[in-house]
């Protein structure tokens, strides 16, 4: 049953790239003798198979990692948007009094910015993901092949020369994916990283609030993804106080973060 989600999951979203690209370019001939009706059909199509690329955390043109598999009280904690020379020393600190471990999807530019902070990350057990090179959360969903490739390698290579460590994750911005970032990540031997638990942290002035949906929604096997990196435009880090709150509730209601095994992952 597997096999067969997954051929028609492929084949859906062959389908949606060709037809994405294919039918703008292909209009100006439509016009001159497909009435307008049909272009009309043709084009809200278009709208349905556009729709699902503005999902965060969306499945529709292929798998998304969300939860793993234990019978213990862990939970895979997820930090986006880093390195930060101001907020990423704090963060390590505060995982490490707590026991906890994390994966860093950071974004490329701030990599090669600030490598010794990517090698503070390493060097203190936790996991690097790919967040991309330059995070563009605007215009990320309108990229097709090469220009997803570009992000993802651009990212991988700070990575790689910051500190060369295994990188198995790739998280987009926001988490939109679309039909044409999955042939590039299977290439690259990446697989996309969601969330169960989504703090919204990032630009949440009442940090209590973030702490609560994150409390709310915890289960063993979540996935939660907070952005204590995330520096406001008043230069503030609100996610960095979520994220310490979030860290002694969960070991008062004796949660492990934890670095889960791949294969763990449903």
């Amino acid at each position: 049953m597997q096999g067969v989600q997954f051929c028609l999951r492929e084949g859906f979203r062959r389908f949606a790239a060709g037809y994405l690209v294919t039918l703008p370019c292909v209009t100006p001939l439509l016009i001159g003798w497909a009435p307008h009706q049909v272009i009309g059909c043709l084009y809200i199509l278009h709208g349905l198979l556009l729709a699902p690329m503005f999902i965060p955390n969306g499945s529709a043109y292929g798998p998304v990692q969300r939860r793993f598999q234990t019978r213990e009280k862990e939970v895979f904690l997820t930090l986006d948007d880093g390195p930060d020379p101001v907020a990423t020393p704090r963060v390590l600190e505060l995982l490490a009094g707590h026991d906890a471990k994390a994966c860093f999807f950071v974004i490329g530019r701030k990599a090669q910015a600030f490598p010794e902070l990517v090698r503070a990350i390493v060097a203190h057990g936790h996991e690097l993901g790919n967040h991309t090179a330059t995070h563009p959360e605007r215009g990320f969903w309108a990229r097709i092949w090469r220009g997803i490739a570009r992000e993802v390698d651009a990212c991988s290579k700070a990575i790689t020369a910051a500190a060369p460590t295994p990188v198995r994750w790739f998280r987009a911005p926001v988490g939109f994916t679309s039909p044409f970032v999955y042939p590039v990540l299977r290439e690259r031997q990446l697989q996309v990283m969601g969330w169960s638990v989504w703090a919204r942290d990032a630009g949440e002035r009442d940090s209590m609030t973030a702490v609560n949906r994150v409390l709310k929604a915890v289960r063993p096997g979540a996935v939660i993804v907070m952005h204590p990196e995330w520096r406001a435009p008043d230069g503030s880090y609100p996610g960095l106080v979520c994220l310490e709150k979030v860290l002694v509730e969960l070991q008062g209601m004796g949660y492990r973060c934890v670095l889960p095994p791949t294969e763990t992952f449903a």
